[in-house]
């Protein structure tokens, strides 16, 4: 059976470039979407890596889940769901992991995977570790998220493979930590941490419980999608800075460059 046949009626589309392994960080409002859509593309194999339970205040946003599951694992349940609801041709993996206490058990799945979609939630910090390991790999990364205060607004960032411009280049992200920590941060030094000290590194007290909706996160969501999307055919250059407001109903989109002294990604930063 052709489940695909629609799409590929899409000019310049090619289903057999997404016969890849996608690793999404982060089961939540951003990557229960982008679960879905994966499987609905045909997508070779998804990852799922996530550590929480499903809690009430997920499930205006979080479509993967409903009210009957609360207090269960999230991956278990998503990779459940999927299979039943939403996977056409993808073979989904779920991974009950703390990727921070246990690093060196994410780094294989960095390695393994072929894009990377960053949904991690706040601290920052939390996702610029994953963007380094990123680079250290030459794995293409876009990290999609909501803003916490208005919830109505969100932001896709796209990271090369080589980086220049990185997550850090766009978010100057490891100024705001203490000057002790910023070295575990490198490429070089990232792959070698057996453990991540997110809690000593930042205070998760800071990061209130955030605004957000299912139609901001649905839409947020699904053009970093076509973003990777673009990527793995060979489509246009992706913007890497994406800001969609929906109060004002605009997208703005910029093609930046890198900064030579970036911590990350400066271009004598990684071996």
């Amino acid at each position: 059976m052709n489940f695909f046949h629609r799409q590929k009626l899409i000019p310049n589309w090619n289903q057999e470039s997404l016969k890849k392994n996608i690793l999404i960080v982060g089961v939540g409002g951003m990557g229960t979407h982008m679960a879905v859509s994966c499987c609905r593309l045909g997508i070779k194999k998804i990852v799922l890596v996530d550590h929480d339970i499903i809690e009430p205040s997920n499930l205006n946003r979080q479509i993967l889940f409903n009210k009957n599951e609360i207090g269960n694992k999230k991956v278990n349940v998503a990779k459940k769901n999927l299979e039943f609801f939403h996977a056409i041709n993808t073979t989904i993996e779920a991974i009950d992991l703390d990727i921070f206490k246990n690093w060196t058990d994410f780094i294989p799945l960095i390695k393994e995977a072929d894009f990377v979609l960053n949904g991690l939630d706040c601290p920052e910090i939390k996702r610029v570790a994953v963007s380094s390991l990123c680079l250290k790999n030459h794995k293409p990364m876009i990290y999609a998220g909501t803003d916490v205060i208005s919830g109505n607004a969100g932001m896709i960032l796209y990271q090369k493979p080589d980086g220049y411009p990185c997550y850090e280049c766009l978010q100057a992200s490891l100024a705001s930590i203490a000057t002790e920590f910023q070295s575990i941060f490198s490429p070089n030094n990232i792959i070698n941490q057996n453990s991540i000290p997110i809690d000593k590194i930042a205070d998760k007290q800071e990061h209130p419980l955030a605004a957000s909706t299912n139609y901001t996160a649905a839409i947020v969501s699904n053009m970093a999608i076509s973003y990777m999307v673009h990527y793995l055919l060979g489509w246009s250059e992706i913007p890497n800075r994406t800001i969609i407001d929906l109060y004002n109903s605009t997208i703005d989109t910029w093609k930046l460059e890198g900064a030579e002294n970036c911590l990350l990604c400066g271009k004598s930063t990684i071996d």
